[in-house]
């Protein structure tokens, strides 16, 4: 009995020593863990600061890509526009060099500037003589009675001389005689012009 004690002793010994260990080995893995664990949370904080960054990177570059895109544009239809007048400014050089040319030559600078010449000479005399008639006009108007209607009507007789040994005219009165209309065209517009049928004798 007291051997078989002993032998259960010493395995007891044993297994408390093993437990001692693997208590340490626990101790040790939850420490590192632990430290672990902590170095992961500072390592999210610290991957959330640099996404934020990133973020906001990205958004500057992208602003400054959209102002880029912008002036190259302006950029562009300023060369154009520089382009085009620098192409009207060749023109109207080779035009002056023409008439130049052509006034050495003792003929107009341009094949139309006699027409348009024409023309502002034709201008000039029409406003001149529409002044004068109005001009001419107005001195007519001033130059009537007060009582003198002015009117653009066909002048009718309003009076007749009868029958009789006087011959004085005599006005119309209330119902003066009718004036036949002439024939309108326009009215054939509408109306279908009637045939005149020949009449024929037997």
């Amino acid at each position: 009995l007291a051997a078989k004690e002993q032998q259960l002793e010493n395995k007891l010994a044993e297994v408390n020593e093993r437990l001692m260990e693997k208590d340490l080995i626990l101790e040790e893995v939850t420490e590192l863990s632990s430290r672990l664990r902590k170095q992961a949370a500072n390592g999210k904080d610290y991957t959330l600061a640099l996404a934020k960054k990133m973020n906001t990177y990205q958004h500057t570059i992208k602003m400054r890509t959209k102002k880029m895109m912008a002036t190259l544009s302006e950029l562009s239809m300023v060369q154009a526009t520089s382009i085009k007048l620098e192409m009207d400014v060749n023109q109207e050089k080779e035009k002056l060099e023409a008439a130049h040319e052509r006034i050495e030559l003792g003929l107009p600078p341009t094949e139309t500037i006699s027409v348009e010449y024409d023309r502002l000479v034709y201008d000039r005399k029409r406003k001149t003589e529409m002044l004068r008639s109005q001009k001419e006009m107005e001195a007519t108007l001033a130059a009537q009675p007060p009582v003198v209607t002015r009117t653009t009507a066909e002048q009718r007789p309003n009076a007749y001389i009868p029958d009789g040994d006087l011959s004085i005219p005599k006005p119309y009165g209330a119902h003066p005689p009718l004036k036949p209309t002439t024939e309108n065209n326009n009215i054939y517009r509408f109306y279908k012009r009637p045939k005149v049928e020949e009449i024929k004798f037997d």
